[in-house]
Parts: C-alpha cells; sequence; structure tokens
C-alpha cells in the first residue's frame, strides 16, 4: 500500500500527458489540505491544553 507521497515522489517523473501531470498535482493538493487540517486540530487541542493547565 503506498502512501500519496510515495506515488507522488514515483510517478512524478514518469507523468508524460497532461491528465496524469493534473492527477499528481490534484494529489498533492489533497495531501496539502490533509496536512493543513491535522496541523490545525493538533494546533488548537495544543493551544486548548495550554489554557487549561496555565491556570
Amino acid at each position: 500500500a503506498a502512501t500519496i507521497t510515495v506515488t507522488l515522489a514515483n510517478e512524478f517523473a514518469e507523468a508524460d500527458n497532461d491528465v496524469y501531470l493534473s492527477a499528481l498535482f490534484y494529489l498533492a493538493l489533497v495531501l496539502f489540505v490533509m496536512s493543513f487540517i491535522t496541523l490545525a486540530i493538533a494546533k488548537f487541542f495544543l493551544l486548548k491544553a495550554e489554557r487549561k493547565y496555565s491556570r
């Protein structure tokens, strides 16, 4: 089972047509959005915990 990151790294050099390249860019965008959401949620929980335990 390959991850999105591995797929991007392995397939980018072999992208020979526009549809294939567009699909890889879409995968990169999905990966970016997933990472952004994960980091935002983690930051939210860290700030919440910091407020709770700093009193």
